[in-house]
């Protein structure tokens, strides 16, 4: 069937009209399913304002170095305690189980070499020698008189050790080690030394250890020197004889003082 002139214009408009949609259409962006500005980005927080800076105080000048007189004379120190020339009050030290002041180390004259000394006033004096306080005193300190002091020394080696009473060996004990004036005739610190001996037979050794130490190092005797290492083995304290091996190693010949003084 002929087609007509209107319907082919109509047909034609209607193709038009389609394609022009068609492109309208493909232009634009397909619809978001996501909730209402999700996909557009965020505006960035204004950064906040700095506020007015307190004022910085003022820097302290630093101190200007002391300038010498006008007329050359040098500034005059003040003494302290480390100016050289001072005396230095020497150490005085205890001991925390009897308090009485032992001695201290000081500046070995020689490397290698450790020395003990004690100023005057807390020096012992070996005509009196023991640790037991006054109020627990057995018997008066003068009690020898003027016995011989080598029999009284002989009494002691002789004495068979350990007591087999115990109140003997108690009251025993605390005579060796109450303060004992030095009988006549003996040396206080070999007196002293047959005490501690005595003592480390009757299985006294901290005693011992105690009436070996209330003698001062620079008062030592070879006897004293052996004793001392006894006692120091039977308390387990070795550290005890290294302040007596550098010199112990001058009179004894005992090789425990050498490995002393090797420690």
């Amino acid at each position: 069937m002929p087609i007509s002139r209107a319907s082919a214009g109509v047909s034609a408009l209607a193709i038009a009209l389609l394609a022009v949609g068609g492109a309208a259409l493909a232009q634009q962006k397909p619809e978001s399913i996501l909730p209402p500005g999700f996909d557009q980005p965020v505006a960035p927080a204004p950064a906040p304002r700095p506020s007015p800076r307190a004022s910085a105080p003022a820097p302290t000048p630093a101190p200007s170095p002391a300038t010498a007189p006008a007329n050359g004379t040098a500034p005059v120190a003040t003494a302290t305690a480390s100016t050289p020339g001072l005396p230095v009050p020497a150490p005085v030290a205890t001991d925390p189980l009897t308090g009485l002041p032992i001695a201290v180390p000081t500046p070995a004259a020689t490397p290698g070499v450790a020395h003990y000394t004690l100023p005057e006033s807390s020096r012992r004096d070996l005509a009196m020698i023991g640790i037991v306080p006054v109020a627990e005193r057995m018997m008066n300190p003068a009690a020898f008189g003027n016995a011989d002091g080598r029999y009284i020394e002989r009494l002691m080696r002789n004495t068979r050790a350990p007591i087999a009473s115990r109140w003997v060996s108690i009251a025993l004990r605390r005579l060796l080690m109450q303060p004992i004036a030095t009988p006549r005739h003996v040396n206080g610190a070999d007196f002293a030394a047959e005490r501690a001996w005595l003592l480390l037979r009757m299985g006294e050794s901290v005693g011992a250890r105690a009436i070996v130490q209330s003698v001062d190092p620079q008062d030592y005797t070879p006897k004293l020197y052996q004793v001392a290492m006894q006692a120091a083995l039977a308390t387990g304290d070795v550290g005890a004889m290294c302040p007596l091996a550098n010199d112990a190693v001058k009179v004894s010949s005992e090789p425990a003082w050498v490995l002393a003084r090797a420690m």
